[in-house]
């Protein structure tokens, strides 16, 4: 109903929605634990182990029915809560102010501190300012994989969290951290295709993306060409528009380099780039870019597209 009204009324309804939620939920915390502690370290953002947060008999004379009771009732509020938490930080987070998008989420870590919605996007907040704020993403991306250990798999979890995490990562001198969690992901991703729990996955895809994506920013051309070539493989199962839109636009960055004399290409990276991008041609045939038409009033395809590039290195070696 909050979400409905802010329509009209967006700050003054939706705020003072989320404040009286969060005063009751404080509220309801005070039942549930009279010497409640904040479940983030004092002077710190990172979230404590999942298990600091939730609520505690320690000390509280409730019978078994009433602690039951009151703990349901506290879960129902946060699941009430969260959505409304999250649309006001989406206001922030549009306009691209996340150090104010951080500090809005944080007055509430208190009530949610191993809440998965709220640590994931927690962790995006950090991640997206980028710097230290890097280091300090990584425990809340680790409470979502924490979370999932028993229950379920990696491939439960979104694939961009998995992927910023590594990258994350790699980013603060951490790579075999990064290279253990990729390791698990193909794994997972291996057997649950093997016993035909899934149709398709394209978690191991998108995090090599993502780090291949990484290592080409900043001038790695060399690896981060290989990891992204490894991130389409095997073709068949992980050559789409949407992975291909990633994959070319790093290929153009790099061609761009080359052509400015900022980059030289030395022949096995040049063979490699051919062979590579001779095969998505072949495998990308019948893979139509959207409605995209070419100068010949064909439709655009995976194939056409690396079949150009492909002749665009070819040039740029000569």
């Amino acid at each position: 109903q909050a979400a409905v009204t802010s329509m009209t009324s967006p700050n003054a309804t939706l705020e003072s929605s989320v404040a009286e939620h969060a005063k009751r939920l404080k509220l309801q915390m005070k039942r549930l634990r009279p010497n409640n502690t904040a479940s983030i370290r004092p002077g710190s953002s990172r979230p404590m182990s999942s298990r600091s947060s939730r609520p505690s008999t320690a000390s509280y004379r409730l019978t078994h029915r009433d602690l039951a009771h009151a703990t349901k009732e506290f879960e129902v509020s946060v699941k009430q809560f969260v959505p409304l938490l999250m649309l006001q930080a989406k206001a922030l987070w549009d306009q691209g102010e996340y150090a104010k998008t951080e500090a809005f989420l944080q007055q509430h870590s208190e009530i949610l501190g191993d809440n998965n919605i709220f640590c994931e996007n927690m962790a995006h907040t950090l991640f997206l300012q980028q710097g230290d704020k890097f280091e300090e993403s990584i425990p809340y991306y680790e409470v979502l994989i924490n979370s999932h250990t028993d229950t379920s798999n990696l491939l439960d979890l979104p694939a961009m969290a998995l992927a910023n995490l590594c990258v994350a990562h790699i980013l603060t001198n951490q790579n075999e951290e990064a290279e253990a969690i990729m390791k698990a992901i193909a794994l997972e991703e291996d057997n649950a295709m093997a016993m035909g729990e899934v149709t398709e996955s394209y978690h191991n895809s998108i995090v090599n993306l993502a780090v291949g994506t990484l290592y080409c920013e900043r001038g790695n051309y060399d690896f981060g060409i290989r990891r992204i070539c490894k991130s389409l493989e095997p073709f068949d199962k992980n050559l789409s528009p949407d992975t291909w839109f990633y994959t070319k636009r790093c290929f153009l960055a790099l061609a761009s380099k080359i052509s400015k004399l900022m980059f030289m290409m030395n022949d096995t990276m040049l063979h490699g780039i051919i062979d590579f991008l001779g095969d998505v041609e072949a495998e990308g045939t019948n893979i139509v870019l959207g409605d995209s038409i070419s100068l010949t009033n064909e439709p655009t395809t995976i194939a056409s597209e690396a079949r150009q590039l492909k002749q665009m290195f070819v040039t740029l070696s000569t």
